[in-house]
């Protein structure tokens, strides 16, 4: 008894699903994710960097802010009157952010130079944060 003859389109015939397709492209994704990593490392490292440089200017920024609530606190313990006009004294009477009215004597200007070095201090956590989200789990391996 002869076999029937092979009919290679009814072997060949593939069965486009959803949910095959659906798999299909989990696993593409899958495998073009350490493509993706290795081409865009150049941006996650400037992103990262430049996160790094705003962290840095906020930190200095806090410290500059902090030196100057202490300076004024410090004049408050002395006796230093509000209203002189010298430079060093105009320096500080300036508010650091517009929404800070400004203050009618050392100590509440210390208070608002102190919340201001708060404010940056949080920003500069802020940023050292977004610097870490930017670096995949994996891209070390890369930078060795």
């Amino acid at each position: 008894m002869e076999s029937p003859p092979l009919d290679w389109r009814r072997l060949l015939r593939v069965r486009f699903t959803i949910r095959g397709m659906v798999v299909a492209v989990a696993l593409l994704a899958f495998a073009l994710w350490p493509v993706h990593v290795w081409w865009m490392r150049p941006i996650y490292a400037a992103i990262v960097s430049s996160e790094g440089f705003v962290e840095d200017l906020c930190l200095a920024e806090s410290d500059l802010m902090a030196a100057r609530a202490e300076r004024c606190r410090r004049r408050a313990a002395e006796g230093a009157a509000w209203d002189l006009d010298d430079k060093a004294s105009e320096d500080l009477k300036i508010c650091p952010y517009s929404n800070d009215g400004p203050g009618h004597s050392w100590l509440e200007q210390a208070e608002i130079w102190g919340r201001a070095a708060e404010r940056s201090r949080r920003a500069a956590r802020r940023h050292s944060e977004r610097a870490a989200r930017q670096i995949p789990w994996f891209s070390s391996l890369w930078n060795r």
